[in-house]
């Protein structure tokens, strides 16, 4: 019985430490100041990720020029992850075809350059990708 009472007693002392330690004004300062570093390094980040896909200066006017028949997606070199993703969205890589608006979307979204670049062989990357995938449906 005494190993029972020993036991429940270092619970007790075990319980009763971590609860001050986690509500001292010490503990909530160290709290504050990890919360606001994770805050800052995921802002940072994606800062770094979405600062060069905002839309620079003639964002908007695609200045590739699309056939009148479209672009093929099956014409651009899309890796085999590339067309799994636009599978999953509900995409036929083999008969999907992107026009002049969808282009136009895309260069709003992350620029003239970039689409260019893509159309040509370019792989997007994934914050491209997500902020084309509305362009799709143009």
């Amino acid at each position: 019985m005494t190993m029972i009472t020993l036991l429940i007693g270092a619970f007790i002392a075990t319980a009763v430490i971590f609860w001050y330690a986690s509500t001292s004004p010490v503990a909530s300062d160290n709290l504050r100041a990890w919360q606001q570093k994770v805050n800052s390094d995921i802002k940072e980040t994606v800062e770094e990720n979405t600062s060069p896909n905002t839309a620079p200066d003639g964002a908007g006017k695609a200045s590739v020029s699309v056939p009148e028949g479209g672009i093929p997606l099956s014409s651009l070199p899309l890796t085999d992850s590339q067309k799994s993703a636009l599978g999953n969205v509900g995409i036929d890589v083999n008969t999907f075809v992107l026009t002049q608006p969808m282009l136009e979307c895309g260069a709003e979204k992350i620029g003239n350059d970039r689409i260019e670049a893509i159309v040509g062989g370019a792989a997007p990357s994934f914050m491209e990708t997500t902020q084309m995938l509305p362009c799709l449906s143009e």
